[in-house]
């Protein structure tokens, strides 16, 4: 794992070979700058898991406000796309009543950006 393209899988397996070599996890968490705590974490994870438990999990983060597997609001929000193009604002105050959501301007652009 020495040339891992990921830069915080080979941290997680450096901290597990300097456990290996009797470092203590103060040691090994002042020497990586992290909390002990984080150490723990990933010697858990490590023995629970193995190597697959070094990696980042999925799942991680703030979910999407709009799925696109939700097809009907999928194809509500191109049809006031296409009735208000230049209007993301109208468009989510029409969006948030009808489905009563609560989504901004910002979500929408994202989400058109990413589909």
């Amino acid at each position: 794992m020495k040339h891992h393209a990921k830069s915080f899988y080979r941290t997680r397996c450096q901290a597990l070979l300097l456990s290996h070599r009797s470092y203590k996890v103060m040691e090994i968490a002042a020497l990586l700058q992290v909390r002990s705590h984080t150490v723990r974490l990933w010697m858990s994870n490590w023995e629970a898991n193995g190597l697959a438990g070094l990696q980042i999990s999925a799942g991680r983060g703030r979910k999407a406000a709009i799925a696109v597997s939700e097809e009907d609001l999928v194809a509500q929000i191109q049809e006031q796309l296409r009735l208000n193009p230049q209007s993301l604002d109208s468009v989510c105050a029409q969006l948030n009543q009808a489905n009563s959501l609560c989504l901004t301007p910002g979500q929408l652009q994202r989400f058109i950006k990413k589909s």
